[in-house]
């Protein structure tokens, strides 16, 4: 759990390009560090949330925390730890996305991005039975349903 000389970083509103750039200078300078890392978002850019997944699991001694909204590509930056918590009454959404696509080649970077996020979440637990529900459907998850499907490890207290 948290004390007070854990660095702590709070990600807050759509992922971007720029919560990217606040994620990289924190992370190398806690690098030898375990630190936290705070999400409260609607979701944003996958293609930001899989840069940032990717950060977390190379520095490798990240806690995330969800608090009150977890959703869309901010479940991938979430699912970039090991240790994944929640407050209790967050939301959450996985889904397959919605960036449209006006030519062959957004067409199969959209593929590639939901393929990658469909092995972020099998490899975190999520059971495939569950997983193809989540991708088909928007359907908001509970802290609780989170944790029986392995989104999060353990309940922040």
């Amino acid at each position: 759990m948290s004390s007070a000389k854990t660095p702590k970083l709070f990600l807050a509103g759509e992922v971007t390009d720029e919560m990217t750039f606040k994620v990289i200078p924190f992370l190398q300078e806690n690098r030898r560090r375990k630190v936290e890392i705070f999400i409260n978002s609607e979701g944003g850019s996958v293609q930001q949330a899989l840069q940032i997944y990717q950060l977390i699991k190379n520095h490798g001694k990240v806690t995330t925390i969800a608090v009150a909204e977890c959703s869309s590509a901010a479940t991938l930056i979430l699912a970039g730890a090991n240790e994944r918590l929640a407050m209790f009454e967050t939301d959450f959404l996985i889904h397959h996305g919605s960036e449209g696509s006006n030519s062959r080649k957004e067409t199969w970077n959209n593929e590639t991005k939901y393929i990658r996020m469909v092995e972020i979440y099998k490899s975190i637990g999520i059971p495939d039975d569950m997983l193809k529900l989540f991708m088909n459907y928007e359907e908001t998850l509970t802290t609780a349903a989170a944790l029986k499907y392995k989104l999060i490890t353990g309940v922040y207290t």
